[in-house]
């Protein structure tokens, strides 16, 4: 096939030649060489050129007719001699010179065919290749709406697909099953053309650009600015048709990189449904780089810088973690409740293993985890728990968890002395009333009228010493009402934790008793295995 460049070529020789002037025959027009008598091909003569001067020509057009000189033979006579004389000389016609042939007229011409043979050969050649569909004009990045945080958005890229059907596939080539024709069949019985319809819409509704592009593999991964190398990790992968890439910053730049399958199977169905579409995809390796910033330019988006959550520094600064108990095995350890403000939104922990995240309206908006390492229960004093949280974006906030731990070491507490009872008496009413508010409902209008601190004369593990409240108050229950209730209040093994008391155990006694029976029991304690002693 000629090319544009050979066109060029023989129009570059042709030109080089212009100028030159050629002589053909007159009869049978063969080119003829300088100084040829005769036509090598047909062998007529040819006319040669006259050689008088313009200035001869001049002359002879001015005087046509002159006397030719008498040739005075010494053996002529004399008389002829002056008859010769006396005959006018005729000049001889001069032999018509062939003009030139048009030499450049012709090759003006010619080379001008050539030029437009060439760029009509040229644009066969081409127009299929460039009708070509290129992938890289189709690259779609998508942010996820939920990730729009700089260093932390995730986006997938793919091939929009909807896009390069819309613009190349004619809509005579798209997919429109006519199902009435379907009814008619069946109505006439014809289930042969049922069948043949059904195959031949079945395998043009498998024609489609997206069952194109699942040949294609999309690879996509960051690029690092700073050395001008690529690097790929876990966020980095081919996937078939599409890829996600996660930790985005607003600086980096995306590299693209789109790769067809050559398997033979997949260029048949690939062949078979570009000629269904009437369209061609360019199957060359791709690699695009696309900046951030241009395509949150283009989107009319913007990543928001993220507030970043060490939650276990919270708990560790604020000495939230607490280790229960007085005793090896029966130890435990836990986080006290709280709430942490941080930004517009609120962190809640009350028990368990997760935080709530409430926004300023108080409104939930998520939860996450805190994850434990160990057992926080039944611990010996000097066992080791590891809380830790993980990095998590928040949905829907610009809170990111941040990835973090902390190990905390068991330690028993000591028993509250009498002295230690005796100057936290406030915050032993306290722990008096959250059990009755939270287990003793049917007691209201209460208030303490006596307390005592009550040890063992022999202190054992289980039993170091135990706190009784005289409570006074209505009583309300399913059975029996008593406008004047007196129960006492047990608190069992009572230690300081954090300035709020704590103990192994709570617990009431039940029946109307009077105080009276307390203060017998008073002497009771005293005169058994018991020393009490009245501290309010």
């Amino acid at each position: 096939m000629l090319s544009l460049y050979n066109a060029k070529v023989i129009i570059f020789i042709i030109l080089s030649n212009i100028g030159d002037e050629f002589m053909f025959c007159e009869k049978c027009g063969n080119k003829l060489s300088e100084g040829d008598a005769f036509c090598e091909k047909c062998g007529a003569p040819v006319p040669q050129e006259n050689s008088v001067t313009k200035e001869d020509n001049g002359v002879n057009q001015n005087n046509q007719q002159f006397t030719q000189p008498v040739n005075f033979d010494n053996n002529a006579n004399v008389t002829e001699g002056v008859q010769q004389a006396a005959q006018p000389y005729q000049v001889q016609s001069q032999p018509k010179v062939k003009k030139p042939f048009p030499t450049k007229l012709v090759v003006i011409c010619g080379a001008a065919a050539v030029v437009i043979a060439g760029i009509i050969i040229t644009l066969c050649t081409l127009i299929p290749y460039l009708n070509r569909i290129k992938l890289d004009d189709y690259i779609k990045v998508e942010f996820d709406k939920g990730s729009l945080y700089n260093g932390y958005a995730s986006a997938d890229i793919h091939i929009d697909s909807d896009t390069i059907e819309k613009e190349k596939v004619s809509d005579d080539k798209k997919s429109d099953i006519d199902y009435g024709k379907y009814a008619d069949n069946i109505s006439k019985g014809d289930w042969g053309s049922v069948l043949s319809d059904a195959v031949d819409d079945y395998s043009a509704s498998q024609a489609s650009v997206s069952s194109i592009l699942d040949y294609c593999n999309v690879k996509a991964y960051l690029k690092d600015a700073k050395t001008e190398s690529t690097t790929e990790d876990s966020d980095s992968f081919y996937t078939v048709s599409s890829a996600t890439i996660n930790n985005i910053s607003k600086d980096d730049t995306i590299v693209v990189e789109l790769k067809w399958d050559d398997s033979e199977s997949a260029k048949k169905y690939i062949s078979e449904y570009e000629k269904t579409l009437g369209i061609q995809f360019d199957k060359s390796d791709v690699k695009k780089e696309l900046k951030v910033s241009d395509i949150l330019k283009e989107k009319k988006i913007s990543l928001k810088d993220m507030v970043e959550v060490d939650i276990i520094k919270h708990i560790v600064d604020n000495n939230l973690i607490k280790t229960y108990g007085i005793k090896d095995g029966d130890l435990s350890i836990d986080i006290a409740k709280f709430d942490y403000k941080v930004d517009d939104y609120k962190l809640k922990y009350e028990s368990g293993s997760t935080i709530s995240v409430y926004d300023k309206n108080d409104d939930f908006v998520d939860y996450f985890y805190l994850n434990v390492d160990g057992s926080e229960s039944y611990l010996d004093e000097g066992d080791k728990v590891t809380f830790k949280t993980e990095q998590e974006i928040i949905t829907d906030t610009p809170l990111i968890i941040k990835d973090s731990s902390t190990t905390v070491t068991a330690k028993a507490n000591k028993v509250m002395t009498v002295d230690e009872a005796k100057a936290n008496v406030d915050k032993i009413n306290s722990a008096v009333n959250d059990y009755i508010d939270e287990y003793y409902s049917s007691l209201t209008s209460y208030s303490p009228v006596e307390m005592y601190y009550v040890q063992p004369k022999k202190a054992s593990d289980d039993e170091q010493a135990f706190i009784l409240v005289v409570e006074k108050g209505k009583y309300d229950g399913w059975f029996n009402s008593y406008d004047t209730y007196y129960c006492g209040i047990y608190i069992k093994n009572p230690y300081l934790l954090d300035d709020e008391v704590y103990s192994s155990s709570i617990d009431s006694s039940s029946g109307d008793q009077k105080l009276a029976d307390y203060k017998k029991y008073e002497s009771f304690l005293n005169s058994k295995n018991y020393t009490a002693t009245k501290i309010s």
